[in-house]
């Protein structure tokens, strides 16, 4: 696939997540709609935000800043990078939503994304050695 075909497929499935998202918001009532409706608002959040995040890193990375060497590298790490984003943003909001979020919790997510990215980092620099 090429870099084009995939920024357009990645934009038009953003487009997708956040109308479904919009939808969501505007026609289910969250306290008649129960556990699907939840998970329908928490679900499509969460795609819209990772392909908000991807398409906005690799137009920093890649347009901006002139990052070209190795696009496949680039993409990767900006979906690895929404993703883990996207998660601590919606898990923020669950925990929120149930009363449980504090200071302390967010640390921890951070510093679990942090290790995960960490982990990625090592596991590609020994692939290169």
């Amino acid at each position: 696939m090429s870099y084009r075909s995939y920024l357009f497929i990645m934009l038009a499935g953003t487009i997708v997540a956040w109308s479904g998202w919009i939808s969501v918001l505007m026609r289910i009532n969250p306290k008649e709609a129960g556990l699907l409706g939840l998970t329908s608002f928490y679900v499509t959040l969460l795609m819209g935000m990772v392909g908000l995040v991807t398409l906005v890193e690799l137009l920093i990375n890649v347009h901006l800043m002139k990052k070209k060497e190795l696009l496949i590298r680039e993409v990767k790490m900006a979906f690895r990078h929404a993703v883990l984003l996207a998660l601590i943003c919606v898990l923020s909001l669950i925990f929120s939503s149930v009363g449980k979020f504090s200071f302390w919790i967010l640390l921890v997510f951070i510093a679990v994304a942090a290790g995960i990215e960490y982990l990625f980092m090592v596991v590609s620099h020994s692939w290169r050695d």
